[in-house]
């Protein structure tokens, strides 16, 4: 039997000591569901949350680990947002189902309602929440989120660009040609002892002169560089952090922020400087990133955000994820669920009939 315990602060040591020690040993999770993560995602995103931070115990130890906050409206809500697009439990191999169970057992008793969003389809998180929601008193509602293409990474670089379209590799070398050809072209890789907050500063230099300060989603227009410089100090510090550069002439025209977990590469950023889009500079960046995985032995290779051609050119695979509502299974929860499942997509289906007219 599982006992939960339901922390309301990060820095319990009885919760960082169920996190620190389910490190390396458990199902689900990835980097978005780390201590350090977590805790660096919640200083800054969290003034308007509340840490409901869950752990489940049996008599051998700590079995799982739920990143919880409770929100304003006292909805139970996982680390997600334009930042953090996954979210999931991280539960030690064979506990999954028996967490979440006893999980939302506990937040049923409290008439709790949870708003789960970025939850990858086939997850153990996910899969656990549809086969123990309706034994545990909770309704579910599932809406499709965003698509992210990935790179499975298997065999060797070689075989890997041998099995890619002739068109595509052609373009890729067409376009690469015309880079080199404008100038002194190096690809850099983050290295140990490097000093993070002004690779950071280089970062938010480029996007600076990018489409994505004018779009207002650069790190400068959203107001983030703080959490950056947080966020790479705590992966370097972990010998996680791994962005690339590209420099044409000395010069910094393009980058790939991002970092090694369990396995896993995550682009969570990337941009360009627009003044030189018309040399392809992610190209030639991407091209280096994907060959460093294949030769580092990782697993994967995760583009983490939406679908994009650019990004289907290089994958070999997608996850989807899944946004997911659960309602504890009272005349209001009854309601809601409802209102949300079946009545708000009616009323959707209607206006967008009626724009069509």
């Amino acid at each position: 039997m599982i006992e939960i315990r339901v922390h309301t602060d990060l820095k319990d040591p009885e919760l960082i000591e169920a996190w620190d020690g389910l490190s390396g040993a458990a199902e689900g999770g990835g980097l978005f569901a780390t201590r350090l993560w977590v805790e660096t995602w919640f200083a800054h995103f969290g003034a308007e949350l509340s840490v409901t931070a869950v752990t489940g115990h049996t008599d051998q130890g700590p079995v799982g680990v739920a990143p919880l906050f409770a929100t304003l409206g006292r909805e139970l809500v996982l680390p997600v947002n334009f930042l953090s697009p996954r979210g999931q439990f991280a539960a030690g191999r064979g506990h999954v189902n028996e967490f979440t169970s006893a999980l939302l057992g506990h937040f049923r008793d409290h008439g709790s309602q949870l708003h789960l969003r970025g939850v990858p389809l086939g997850s153990p998180t996910l899969n656990a929440l549809e086969s123990e929601a309706r034994g545990a008193g909770y309704l579910v509602h599932a809406r499709p989120g965003r698509t992210s293409p990935f790179i499975d990474i298997e065999g060797s670089w070689e075989s890997y660009i041998d099995g890619k379209p002739r068109k595509v590799t052609h373009e890729w070398e067409r376009k690469m040609r015309k880079l080199e050809r404008a100038g002194d072209v190096r690809v850099v890789r983050f290295e140990k002892g490097m000093d993070t907050a002004a690779l950071v500063d280089r970062l938010i230099a480029v996007e600076g002169r990018s489409w994505k300060e004018r779009a207002g989603t650069s790190i400068a227009a959203r107001g983030v560089g703080a959490f950056y410089r947080e966020l790479s100090a705590a992966l370097a510090a972990a010998d996680s952090l791994l962005p690339f550069w590209l420099e044409l002439d000395g010069r910094v025209i393009a980058f790939l922020y991002g970092a090694i977990h369990d396995g896993t590469y995550y682009a969570m950023k990337t941009s360009y400087d627009k003044e030189f889009s018309g040399l392809s500079p992610g190209v030639r960046l991407f091209h280096e990133a994907v060959r460093h995985a294949f030769g580092a032995g990782l697993a994967r290779f995760d583009f983490l955000g939406e679908r994009a051609p650019w990004k289907d050119r290089w994958a070999n695979g997608s996850l989807e994820h899944a946004n997911v509502r659960l309602y504890p299974d009272t005349m209001s929860g009854r309601a809601a669920h409802l209102i949300d499942s079946r009545l708000k997509p009616l009323a959707r289906r209607a206006r967008d009939s009626r724009a069509r007219r």
